[in-house]
């Protein structure tokens, strides 16, 4: 598999960054110390129309993943070399920390007083398990497998159009968010949960690292078990040795 240029780590990082600045910054001002809470449905349409907007942008540079569920799921079926994926995960970390600290800079109130730059946390009234472990964990794979699914359907299967990729994907995001963010925040993505956690030191609504378990759990493992849940489900389905023949998705460019 070819190794991809710096314009594909420049893309992944600059992409994950705005997605996740968008993010947060919705959340932010929809929180108790924002503008007050409305409804979930606009932070749905900024997951859609964000990913959507980025996809289009950049995803002839990098494929557009910003994700590293995303990346993992392309690396199970062979999209992506091991160290490009590697690489890929890197830099779409460092850019939802980036996204988070320029929101810390940015904003004027303690950071915990405004949903702490938009970090996810369960609902433990909502969801079981201690600190929302294990109902957290199946609504961040169910939310994940949405969207890598659209993926897969657009991106990676035979006979899929990558000229309406971008909209389906970012459709899938958003109604991924939608389903999951009264019980969970809907973050569906590890960078994305991360870029706040680390800079606001919100572990999963604790304030703090109380809660790490749950975070890893949730908001890290889950997600990389449904993207890997999502490849074997699509090998499954093709039923043969077709999807050997789909080439590495460097791109959503009709080149690749």
């Amino acid at each position: 598999m070819p190794t991809r240029g710096a314009s594909a780590y420049v893309a992944e990082f600059v992409g994950t960054l705005l997605l996740v600045f968008a993010i947060g910054a919705t959340a932010t001002a929809n929180s108790d110390g924002g503008i007050g809470y409305t409804e979930f449905i606009t932070i749905g349409i900024v997951h859609a129309f964000a990913l959507t907007v980025l996809i289009a942008t950049f995803g002839r540079f990098s494929g557009g993943n910003f994700n590293p569920a995303v990346t993992v799921a392309l690396l199970a079926l062979r999209k992506i070399s091991p160290a490009n994926a590697i690489g890929y995960i890197v830099v779409q970390i460092l850019g939802g920390i980036t996204a988070a600290f320029l929101l810390w800079v940015a904003l004027t109130a303690d950071p915990q007083n405004l949903a702490n730059l938009g970090a996810a946390a369960p609902a433990g009234s909502l969801v079981v398990g201690k600190d929302g472990l294990g109902g957290g964990f199946i609504f961040e794979a169910i939310g994940v497998f949405i969207l890598i699914g659209a993926v897969i359907a657009t991106a990676v299967a035979p006979g899929g159009d990558r000229r309406f990729a971008p909209i389906i994907i970012g459709t899938a995001l958003g109604v991924a968010n939608l389903i999951t963010a009264p019980f969970t925040g809907g973050a569906l993505n590890p960078a994305r949960a991360l870029g706040p956690a680390i800079v606001g030191n919100d572990y999963a609504g604790a304030g703090g690292t109380e809660n790490i378990l749950a975070f890893l759990v949730v908001y890290i493992l889950a997600p990389l078990v449904a993207a890997l849940l999502a490849a074997g489900l699509y090998q499954v389905l093709l039923g043969d040795d077709r999807h050997r023949e789909v080439k590495e998705i460097d791109t959503l460019s009709d080149e690749s």
